[in-house]
């Protein structure tokens, strides 16, 4: 059964021989990997490869500096010919360490070596911590120790079979401080029974904490049968006893006896051209260390069958078969930080001639109950013929780097697209198109030969990608308001996304309300929700929208921003306010226009002003609504109540943040000018007689004149005002006239002054002299019943004049 859509997984193979060897035609089998804890993008890998460099007295291993996307030929083991080798970083240090067989002959002869290195430069090979011969299968492991005791030291463990005492038992050599410059390495027996020999393999395992496992085959006597033993160690093997938590109940011997009597072909089975000597793993879950899984194979009932068990007791107990393969060789086993088990194999599938080997790949988070399985390769059984034994490995390897795995097998490397169902990158010349492989010069053909193929699962994972209009930026909001744009978020990973919240920096942009989280989202699907923008200032407003989702990136942020506005009033007046003269009793009216400059509604809540002299509108109903850009004459009038130069602040309030806004207006309220044309001088007048003189009263100035009086001074019977119009208004540039008379009976002259009242400010009184005198001569008359008074004149008043008159007043 398919695991769930959330462990959908990115799946990448590489053939790894470099393309500077494209003419090679090696039987490259028995792989190993190493990958950098520290530094996943470095991984080191080893296969039956010699050196490129022709005369080489070295081994090469495989290099890469790009997560395995690209590799090349380091010549870092000395020693040749190449036999079994396996590699493994320390988990922080960064230091490789090597089990390696090499040299010609039989065992006896064949040299074993542990190595260490942090130089990939290819310049000198790895130090030899140890030698001796031997041993058989020399299986690495490698581990920092994260604190307490020995922090930060090296410990290095490497299972083998070492042939040298009779009975040919599991061993362990190890070092407690590898990295030091002349570390010490120590020896010891694991197999604590009696038993013809051991098989091949001795897989050692460590957990971080110290616990450190390892399995064998136990070979017993007459070679009947085989038991499959687990041992563990608590303390980093640093012990004088290692390896003997274990005790198996049944004989009370060192180890664990995790299967018995089982039927190991020991190199007298052959599948698909491949030996078989028998096959183990062990893996131990990073997070406990009690969780312990095993793999071996056994040919009972007929067919070779790899099987899988598991203990949650630290190797104490064990369940009974998890996972069974038939046909298949070459188990690895390995569990990545979230408890996910990875379980990799190769099988023979068909009949010969049409035999095929399958590297399958299988990932379970519940013991198989459920599996994501993946086709590495699906390559012919049958070609190359096999040139020497094993054909494709011994063992191949897989391990966990937090939650991906990596791995290496070695199978037919024919450049055909069938042959590798989920992908393959060829970094050697290749011919897809013909199946061809090409030697350098990517013309000559090059014959199918056996290749290291690096693989690597990274755990299917949701991906945030998301999409906004004009990058975020929301443009122009009046405050008060909103808009909305939509935030599209895409899953553009490989699993399902799982969003867990939204969330803004700032109050001015909203996420929407979610009922509940989280929002979940299967591979290409997408979702648009709404971010508003609701400024509560003015400005330029800017926010990070944060998605918090299970994307291993972390959470994803989204800029925007947008500008915050407010309605803009604009007064405008002609003339800077000027409303020019204007008569008392008159007005003038100018447009105030108010003006929204913006992108906003203004609202208009009064207008004012501080003089009575300037009257603004009265409105009805406030407020008044001004739309975005548009314009509203308020008219302003100027009615002066007095003469003079006149000046008022309009105050107009409003919903522009700068309210109130203010403009002067100004004005002159001119009056009225009086002016007087004609004499008033009569000179002399013959006594008794009468004479008359006329004068315009007139307005000069821009306003009526206002003529309130015209008369004497004073009383006097000698002067009279004839058909006199005043009171009464002159307009501008009229005139009325006056008539004065006068008398001439007076014995001496006497000023007299006509008094002119208006409301020219100038001089609102106007007094102008009358003068006039009485010409006494001989024909003067004289009045019955008094004598003439002689005033420097003796004549007497003419007959002819008027003798109605009263005298004068004394």
């Amino acid at each position: 059964m398919k695991e769930a859509a959330e462990m959908s997984d990115v799946l990448t193979i590489v053939n790894m021989i470099p393309n500077l060897s494209s003419g090679e035609t090696n039987q490259d089998s028995e792989p190993n990997l190493a990958v950098n804890p520290a530094n996943p993008l470095e991984i080191a890998g080893t296969a039956f490869t010699p050196s490129p460099n022709a005369g080489s007295k070295n081994s090469p291993i495989f290099y890469s500096k790009d997560g395995g996307s690209t590799w090349s030929l380091k010549d870092l083991i000395a020693g040749t010919p190449v036999r079994d080798q396996t590699l493994r970083f320390a988990t922080t240090s960064g230091n490789l360490y090597a089990g390696v067989l090499w040299g010609g002959g039989g065992i006896s002869s064949i040299n074993f070596d542990i190595l260490r290195t942090n130089d990939f430069s290819g310049a000198t090979t790895m130090f030899r911590m140890a030698t001796r011969k031997n041993d058989d299968q020399p299986f690495v492991q490698a581990a920092t120790v994260p604190s307490g005791p020995g922090a930060g030291k090296d410990r290095v463990y490497v299972g083998s079979n070492d042939h040298a005492p009779v009975n040919i038992p599991a061993t362990v050599d190890q070092s407690l401080d590898a990295a030091i410059a002349a570390p010490a390495t120590s020896t010891f027996v694991i197999e604590g029974r009696t038993v013809a020999r051991d098989g091949f393999q001795t897989r050692p395992a460590i957990h971080l904490n110290g616990t450190v496992y390892a399995l064998f085959y136990a070979v017993l006597p007459g070679f009947a049968s085989f038991d499959v033993v687990v041992v563990r160690d608590d303390n980093w093997a640093s012990g004088a006893t290692p390896y003997t938590a274990l005790t198996d109940p049944g004989d009370l011997n060192q180890g664990l006896r995790i299967a018995t009597g089982i039927n190991n072909p020991f190199l007298g089975l052959n599948i698909g051209q491949q030996r078989i000597g028998g096959d183990l793993s062990i893996a131990v879950d990073p997070n406990n260390s009690a969780v312990v899984y095993a793999c071996w194979g056994d040919q009972t009932g007929g067919t070779y069958t790899l099987y899988v068990r598991k203990s949650t007791d630290s190797g104490a107990t064990w369940s009974g078969n998890l996972r069974s393969i038939a046909n298949a060789t070459n188990p690895a086993l390995a569990i990545n930080e979230a408890g996910r088990l990875g379980f990799v194999y190769q099988q023979v599938t068909g009949l010969a001639p049409g035999q095929r080997w399958e590297t399958m790949l299988e990932l379970t988070t519940n013991d198989f109950g459920s599996i994501s399985t993946y086709t590495l390769a699906n390559t012919p059984a049958s070609t190359p013929a096999a040139g020497f034994q094993p054909y494709i490995g011994d063992y191949l390897y897989m391990m966990a780097v937090g939650r991906s795995f990596y791995g290496i097998f070695s199978a037919n490397n024919t450049p055909d697209n069938a042959n590798f169902p989920n992908g393959v990158k060829f970094q050697r010349n290749a011919n897809f198109t013909t199946k061809t492989l090409l030697a350098t010069d990517n013309v000559t053909p090059v014959a199918v030969s056996i290749d290291p193929f690096f693989f690597k699962v990274t755990p299917g994972t949701g991906r945030v990608v998301t999409g906004i209009a004009d990058k975020g930026n929301f443009g122009h909001v009046c405050l008060g308001s909103f808009t909305d744009e939509e935030l599209t978020i895409d899953n553009g990973g490989t699993a399902m996304l799982s969003i867990t919240s939204i969330t803004s920096s700032s109050p001015d942009f909203l996420t929407p309300s979610v009922l509940s989280y989280p929002i979940k989202l299967g591979v290409g699907d997408a979702i648009e929700l709404p971010i508003r923008f609701e400024p509560t200032g003015l400005g330029l407003k800017a926010a990070i929208i944060t998605v918090f989702s299970n994307d291993p990136a972390g959470p994803h942020k989204v800029h925007v921003s947008g500008m915050a506005q407010g309605p803009k009033l604009n007064l405008l007046i002609a003339d800077t306010g000027n409303f020019g003269h204007v008569c008392v009793g008159s007005f003038r009216d100018e447009p105030l226009i108010l003006n929204n400059g913006s992108h906003c509604g203004l609202t208009v809540t009064g207008a004012t002003s501080s003089s009575p002299d300037f009257l603004v509108p009265e409105a009805l109903f406030y407020p008044l609504l001004i739309g975005a850009g548009a314009s509203l004459p308020l008219p302003i009038r100027f009615a002066p109540k007095s003469f003079g130069a006149k000046g008022a602040t309009i105050t107009v309030t409003s919903t522009d943040p700068g309210s109130p806004h203010d403009i002067l207006v100004k004005g002159e309220a001119p009056s009225g000018k009086l002016a007087v044309t004609g004499s008033l001088c009569f000179g002399g007048v013959k006594a008794c007689c009468r004479t008359e003189r006329v004068i315009s009263i007139c307005n000069v100035g821009e306003c009526a004149l206002h003529v309130t009086s015209v008369a004497f001074k004073r009383k006097s019977h000698h002067w009279k005002l004839v058909h006199n119009p005043f009171p009464a208004t002159l307009q501008a540039g009229s005139c009325l006239a006056l008539t004065v008379c006068y008398k001439a009976n007076e014995h001496c002259p006497r000023a007299c002054e006509l008094i002119i009242t208006s409301d020219d400010p100038t001089m609102p009184v106007r007094t102008l002299d009358v003068m006039a005198y009485t010409i006494w001569d001989e024909c003067g008359c004289k009045h019955e019943g008094h004598e003439h008074h002689k005033c420097g004149c003796e004549e007497c008043c003419d007959d002819c004049c008027d003798d109605d008159d009263k005298k004068d007043d004394e």
